[in-house]
């Protein structure tokens, strides 16, 4: 298997829709839509707590889930 975001999306194609990739891998999302699979580009790393909602953020909207805070 390629170590690579494209690796994991070929190892995957059939059992997921969307990858979440982190910024620096931007470049590979071309590869990966090409499989088939929705690549969404966003900061994964989350060097602080409140960086983490970010992400989850991402996620959900890739989903298509709208998160509600009450």
């Amino acid at each position: 298997v390629e170590t690579s975001p494209v690796g994991i999306a070929q190892l995957y194609r059939g059992l997921l829709d969307v990858l979440v990739i982190d910024r620096c891998d931007a470049a590979w999302a071309p590869r990966i839509e090409r499989l088939g699979v929705r690549a969404v580009v966003t900061d994964t790393l989350m060097r602080r707590e409140l960086r983490g909602g970010g992400l989850a953020a991402s996620v959900l909207r890739a989903l298509g889930v709208t998160a509600h805070h009450g």
